[in-house]
């Protein structure tokens, strides 16, 4: 990690706005955020690392920028704008005239307790609305920018070449013995995939997407899940398969043990979204994620933090284990009662829902219909 020279100004700085907004600070490895109780000033520490530069006041501007035109994508009442500071090190004026010394993501303060995670930990998510994220997140991917397919985002040797660090990065801190498993498992599957994959990027499946899609980057926010803090200072980690965004959060609830909603939110994706080609490649994706978490958790323990949440590892073991495909058919007249009953399995069982009315309206152009609150009567 390279601070910059003049390293005592912007802990200067930050505290002078501490102190003038009676804010709280919370820091980061990369930002410093102040909470006055009502609004939300996002700085970038002047830093320069293997994965970002943030190390003049020009890139600085620039990462904010990028941080605000992405995040409205998604979150236009969270994001406000991007507000120049003036002034001094001693004396620094937000939004004031003259020359900036720098520069803050300017956002709404949302309550303590609104993150998914805490809501899921503390009982309070309502399941309809994973269901409605799960259809706002397919409208995002579907608007989102497209990388052509000469791009090499998403392409199959970026996509092993990233797990494929990932592990090399888990090794170097716990040992081969930690990643081998996981190795192995690539090495026996990469012959699979790699057409797959280089079919999605034909396809133009690769997106401009969020790149960093766990619970505590969704936020319940005027009655609805929202999606924050995409990531904006690498495009490699942004830009990918819809489905690798899917699967971030679909991971993360299933390493929380909540592995019912983990698969009301993937079927209600995929409901919305006709994605069910992708699915053969949703697996790495699962993997991919939970390897990554493992490594931000391992990091984190080394660097004197202690040790909090999930074991992702675990997880991530559960899934390169083989298991024996199912399948369930249910059928009757309309109104029988088969989307019911069949959301109750699909939650325990760990299942992909294939629906003949969803697909049926699709292939004639309809919008799939949207789902019903949890205990309603069945209308299909």
């Amino acid at each position: 990690m390279t601070p910059l020279p003049d390293d005592t100004q912007p802990h200067t700085l930050v505290d002078r706005l501490r102190q003038q907004r009676q804010a709280r600070l919370i820091e980061t490895h990369i930002s410093w955020v102040l909470l006055d109780g009502q609004d939300a000033w996002k700085l970038k520490k002047p830093l320069h690392l293997p994965f970002l530069d943030a190390s003049t006041l020009a890139r600085r501007h620039q990462l904010c920028e990028e941080e605000l035109r992405l995040n409205r994508r998604m979150a236009p009442s969270l994001y406000l704008d991007v507000t120049p500071i003036t002034g001094t090190p001693d004396a620094p004026v937000l939004g004031g005239t003259g020359p900036a010394i720098e520069y803050a993501v300017h956002m709404r303060q949302f309550p303590n307790g609104a993150l998914l995670g805490e809501l899921l930990t503390a009982g309070q998510i309502q399941p309809t609305l994973l269901n409605d994220f799960a259809r706002h997140l397919a409208d995002f991917h579907r608007s989102a920018e497209v990388a052509p397919p000469s791009s090499p985002y998403g392409s199959p040797d970026l996509i092993e070449q990233t797990t494929r660090d990932v592990l090399r990065n888990l090794a170097d801190i716990g040992g081969e013995a930690l990643s081998a498993p996981f190795a192995d498992w690539l090495d026996a599957q990469a012959p699979r995939l790699r057409p797959l994959w280089a079919q999605r990027q034909a396809q133009g499946r690769i997106v401009e997407g969020h790149g960093d899609l766990h619970l505590a980057n969704v936020v319940l926010l005027d009655g609805t899940l929202t999606a924050f803090d995409c990531i904006e200072f690498d495009p490699g980690l942004r830009w990918g398969d819809p489905l690798s965004d899917v699967a971030f959060l679909v991971m993360d609830l299933m390493a929380h043990q909540r592995t019912d909603l983990a698969f009301r939110v993937l079927n209600a994706y995929l409901d919305a979204s006709g994605d069910h080609a992708g699915l053969p490649v949703l697996r790495h994706y699962l993997i991919y994620r939970a390897l990554v978490r493992a490594l931000v958790a391992r990091i984190k323990a080394g660097a004197g933090q202690p040790p909090a949440g999930p074991d992702y590892l675990a997880l991530a073991h559960r899934l390169i284990a083989p298991s024996a495909p199912r399948l369930l058919i249910t059928h009757g007249v309309s109104g029988s009662g088969k989307t019911y009953v069949s959301q109750g399995v699909l939650e325990q069982a760990g299942a992909i829902r294939v629906r003949s009315d969803v697909e049926r309206k699709r292939l004639f152009g309809a919008a799939p219909p949207a789902p019903q609150p949890a205990g309603a009567a069945p209308s299909d």
